[in-house]
């Protein structure tokens, strides 16, 4: 049986930490921006994969 492997790269946002840029993402800071995109065709937010 032959296997494969995957490799995931992506963003991700932690809430209250500060980034190198001096940024910290408050709890429901995407919030809206989610909201918004389950009201519309498909209801979730998509992943690029290229």
């Amino acid at each position: 049986m032959k296997t494969r492997s995957l490799v995931i790269e992506g963003y991700a946002s932690l809430f209250g930490v500060e980034d190198l840029a001096g940024d910290v993402v408050r709890a429901g800071a995407f919030a809206r921006s989610l909201a918004r995109h389950k009201g519309m065709e498909g209801g979730s937010v998509g992943m690029l994969l290229s």
